[in-house]
């Protein structure tokens, strides 16, 4: 009868195999990558972060870039988490998805307008900032920045996201939102303010506000809806001060470019998690 080989002994056989030096070097890069976030990585400080000679880092990370495990962040020579690393989590959301698509397309509207944009979520009572090119934009004013909250029914962001959810999800969220003690739960508990709002977001397809919220007065923003297997899970916005753009210009030249950016990342998100 053939000998119970101890578990101790199955240890000792496997610790016989040589580690791959070169894995673990590319798995401590791709960590540091990702403890930057939500700012971009710079050889430099992932070479500091590692203790590894920039040449290495630099030809781990064009291996990784390769592989599709980071990509080129918003700066030269800086990176950021890519696709294929996002695809090990488990549980890995659609916002997050969402967020990951989007950083390339919102660069390039950035150079069509000028004007900064952001990412939106639906997180609980609030929008959830997951991507922004306020950083990055040449026109600047009070930047909104990656993990900041904002009113649902006081942004073009929250409007065009609660807008296009489902009766019963709107419901329950104006229920959450008229508990509070804002100038946001006051219009939650009039069903003719979040009647309009959804009427209007309906109708044209995109949402708007000019100055409604009151930490941001100065600033009007336009935003679409972004849908996925039926259902909003994110808002595309730009973001403009009332002062050098009306309403109706912002609207003239702003959709467009939203609609376009926002029909891209549907696009990606089709090809990258399946219709």
């Amino acid at each position: 009868m053939p000998r119970a080989i101890p578990p101790a002994e199955l240890d000792d056989d496997a610790s016989r195999y040589k580690r791959v030096r070169g894995l673990l070097r590319g798995l401590d890069v791709l960590r540091a990558v990702n403890a930057a976030a939500p700012h971009d990585a710079s050889v430099a400080a992932i070479a500091l972060t590692t203790d590894l000679h920039r040449t290495t880092v630099q030809r781990l990370l064009e291996t990784l870039l390769g592989a599709g495990y980071v990509r080129r962040g918003n700066s030269a020579g800086s990176y950021r988490v890519g696709l294929r690393a996002l695809q090990l989590a488990d549980g890995f959301s659609d916002a997050d998805w969402i967020s990951t698509f989007s950083a390339r397309v919102m660069g390039e509207m950035l150079q069509k307008v000028a004007w900064p944009s952001s990412l939106t979520t639906l997180d609980g009572d609030a929008m959830l900032i997951r991507e922004t090119t306020h950083r990055i934009s040449p026109i600047v004013f009070r930047r909104m920045a990656v993990g900041q909250r904002v009113p649902v029914l006081l942004t073009a962001a929250g409007r065009a996201c609660f807008a296009m959810l489902p009766r019963t999800e709107r419901q329950a969220l104006v229920a959450r939102l008229k508990a509070g003690r804002d100038a946001q739960a006051a219009m939650a508990r009039d069903p003719r303010i979040v009647n309009a709002i959804v009427e209007r977001v309906r109708e044209a397809g995109y949402a708007t506000n000019s100055g409604d919220w009151e930490p941001q007065n100065k600033t009007g923003a336009v935003a679409m809806a972004i849908s996925h297997r039926g259902r909003p899970v994110a808002s595309l916005n730009i973001v403009y001060l009332r002062t050098a753009v009306k309403e109706a210009e912002a609207v003239s030249k702003f959709v467009p470019a939203l609609r376009e950016s926002v029909a891209r990342i549907v696009a990606m998100l089709k090809e990258g998690k399946g219709a």
